[in-house]
């Protein structure tokens, strides 16, 4: 699947330090698959990592919305609110 690899391209940009590249690559992988909360939440530390609140809220909603169930992404929900 693509967006796994958009995925592991974006870790091997956030590991050079490249914030903007790990972005966009994760962008590429919601839009590759869009039903994945999994990405919503990785992409949406990664705005919030690079104070980005507006993008990284859009993203935390989304992850929660497509898993309700898990506390993980609530809580970083709840702490991006508080910000």
């Amino acid at each position: 699947m693509k967006s796994e690899q958009f995925v592991r391209n974006a870790y091997h940009c956030i590991l050079q330090n490249d914030f903007e590249g790990a972005l966009q690559w994760f962008e590429a992988a919601a839009a590759e698959d869009p039903e994945s909360p999994e990405i919503h939440y990785r992409c949406s530390v990664t705005y919030a990592r690079s104070s980005r609140l507006e993008k990284a809220l859009e993203h935390a909603h989304k992850a929660c919305e497509l898993d309700q169930e898990k506390a993980e992404y609530q809580l970083h929900l709840q702490h991006l609110q508080s910000m």
